[in-house]
């Protein structure tokens, strides 16, 4: 087997989400979700988007589109848009609706288009055929070329290594203050799961030493 590109889908992991999807259909449990606490990780992941604003939200690994109902309800303002490596999962988040974009993407070079926020659930939780440094490799990679297209903010999610004593085989787990040394303008969120956490990467660096704030506001 070639070796992967740090960026690149792991095409096993891909097979354990086809595997999944033809299982229990377009549900949660498809994407990995098998309790019922994914309000909790999307409330947690879109805290500091705006509540009113017209803001583009990217869904980077979208799975069936279940972020895009939520926002529906809770950030009804937002221009959604999601994609997926995982053609199968794509076929399933049109089926469901006609009233969001949903792409399938399998190379971060070809993003292109900046998004004011982008929010990652559940997209390194899960390993394939990657050796540890490799998918240690592949979350900072793939974390860098996303903050190369948010204007303001990447948040994502892991399994966090810090609490578990005892880590599930082929699940990443990723420590919280390694996570934030990647970035200058990063905070952490462990108040909503106790296994769990999520990380907000914010993308503007610029400093206005007159005001002493940096030149983009975050909304």
């Amino acid at each position: 087997m070639a070796k992967l590109r740090p960026t690149e889908p792991d095409p096993a992991v891909l097979d354990i989400y086809r595997e999944r999807l033809d299982r229990y259909g377009a549900t949660k449990e498809a994407m990995g979700w098998y309790d019922n606490k994914l309000a909790l990780r999307y409330k947690a992941l879109t805290r500091h988007i705006p509540l009113a604003a017209r803001v583009q939200v990217l869904d980077f690994g979208c799975g069936v589109g279940f972020l895009r109902d939520w926002l529906k309800k809770n950030r009804p303002a937002a221009v959604y848009v999601g994609i997926d490596p995982c053609k199968e999962m794509i076929q399933q988040a049109n089926s469901r609706t006609r009233e969001a974009l949903f792409s399938h993407l399998d190379d971060l070079d070809e993003l292109g288009t900046q998004f004011d926020h982008i929010v990652c659930c559940g997209i390194f939780t899960q390993v394939g055929d990657r050796g540890k440094r490799e998918q240690e490799n592949h979350v900072v990679e793939t974390l860098f070329k996303l903050c190369e297209s948010a204007r303001v903010s990447v948040s994502v999610d892991f399994l966090d290594a810090s609490v578990c004593d005892a880590p599930e085989e082929g699940l990443y787990y990723a420590d919280p203050s390694s996570v934030v040394r990647f970035r200058r303008r990063a905070t952490i969120d462990r108040s909503y799961l106790p296994f769990e956490f999520c990380a907000h990467f914010f993308t503007a660096s610029e400093i206005d030493h007159m005001t002493n704030r940096y030149m983009q506001v975050v909304l």
